[in-house]
């Protein structure tokens, strides 16, 4: 992903350019920030996002439930969608308003593959 936080975030993890050893989010970067949050606050609500693109591209948009909702929180789902789908933002997020949820989910394309073996081995399965 092309976006100055992931780049940062990247970078941070390479060896520092002063020589000491360390990897550069611990040494000379450690202080980078991002937001106003230091970019080690961003690890997990990224790879979270990252792990929503491969589980099902629904989980990506927006929710905005109610008028209480996080509005920045919901800047900021917007704004990685745009980074994530880039020049296809428009025609992905209409896709997913359209299309059905088994298109879109890649556990359910796993399964197809992996039910009709289980069920010739006589296995059983239990789905949430």
């Amino acid at each position: 992903i092309r976006d100055s936080l992931y780049t940062m975030m990247s970078h941070n993890f390479s060896a520092c350019s002063c020589g000491s050893g360390k990897s550069a989010g611990v040494c000379c970067r450690k202080d980078d920030t991002f937001d106003g949050k230091g970019w080690k606050n961003h690890i997990l609500p990224s790879i979270t996002k990252l792990m929503r693109i491969s589980n099902h591209l629904g989980l990506l948009s927006p929710k905005n439930k109610n008028k209480s909702s996080d509005e920045a929180k919901i800047k900021r789902d917007i704004h990685f969608m745009k980074i994530a789908f880039g020049e296809n933002y428009d025609t992905i997020t209409k896709l997913i308003k359209q299309a059905e949820d088994t298109v879109l989910c890649g556990k359910i394309k796993v399964l197809q593959v992996l039910l009709p073996k289980w069920k010739e081995k006589g296995f059983k399965v239990l789905l949430f």
